[in-house]
């Protein structure tokens, strides 16, 4: 598992912590097989993106590099392990 892979990973856990998906069983299909389904992947992008846009305007400034960092690595790792959204 590289780097990227663990990041991402722990982004999905993240958002499965903090958000209620829309499709019931998506944390569990994540937790057993490690899938998500097209809306899960897309409900995962906006709430990464709201992520990366309130830390670039938060006043402190410090989160806007790690929010960005951490949705261009999830961005790139949901599409270099084929997890398409509702758009693809």
């Amino acid at each position: 598992m590289t780097t990227m892979d663990s990041q991402a990973r722990d982004l999905v856990q993240m958002f499965f912590a903090q958000c209620e998906p829309i499709v019931a069983d998506a944390r569990a299909q994540w937790r057993t097989t490690g899938e998500l389904d097209r809306i899960t992947v897309s409900q995962l992008r906006l709430w990464a993106v709201d992520r990366a846009v309130y830390g670039a305007h938060a006043p402190y400034g410090a989160g806007r590099s790690r929010e960005v960092q951490e949705w261009q690595v999830l961005d790139r790792w949901l599409a270099d392990n084929d997890h398409r959204d509702l758009g693809q």
